[in-house]
């Protein structure tokens, strides 16, 4: 199929200008469906428009990821983590992450994984080393699940799996 340099231009600007503006992931099909972009420009334009850095973002198989989208996801996701100190997958893939247990050892590599589905912070192991080492020094009981967060507390299989990786010294 031949195309003008004229229709190439128009669809350029079109193509160019609906992405700048969008601000989730969106597939290509979904884009020509709603625009009715050619599908062989829309193929051949957006991988260009990235490359040459006219758009920012990144193409996820056939699905076109705004900057603007990885940025807050990624900031939401570190603040969570940080602040309550784990992470379950099933928020991550809520949140379009697609590979939870890399994207969390990439950014907190002190992070660990207990069970299947959550990613724990050091700083949680070490509170409850801590927790554990007082009472054994008081020689008393420790309900453990009072001193985990909460996703830990509710599933003591989880909380078990924790506890194993404690390095307590006690008397």
């Amino acid at each position: 199929v031949l195309f003008t340099t004229a229709y190439e231009e128009t669809h350029l600007a079109r193509i160019r200008g609906v992405l700048a503006g969008v601000t989730r992931p969106i597939s290509t099909g979904e884009l020509i469906n709603i625009y009715g972009f050619d599908e062989g420009v829309m193929e051949e334009t957006l991988p260009r428009l990235l490359q040459e850095k006219v758009l920012v973002g990144s193409l996820r198989g056939r699905e076109y990821v705004p900057l603007a989208f990885s940025r807050t996801q990624r900031e939401c996701l570190e603040g969570f983590f940080a602040q309550n100190g784990f992470l379950e997958f099933e928020r991550a893939r809520k949140m379009q992450v697609y590979r939870p247990l890399e994207f969390i050892k990439q950014t907190f590599p002190d992070a660990f994984l207990v069970g299947k589905q959550l990613v724990v912070a050091a700083s949680v192991l070490r509170e409850l080393e801590g927790q554990v080492e007082e009472w054994i020094l008081l020689r008393s009981w420790l309900d453990v699940l009072g001193v985990l967060p909460p996703v830990l507390s509710s599933s003591p299989t989880e909380a078990a799996l924790l506890l194993t990786q404690c390095r307590c010294v006690g008397p």
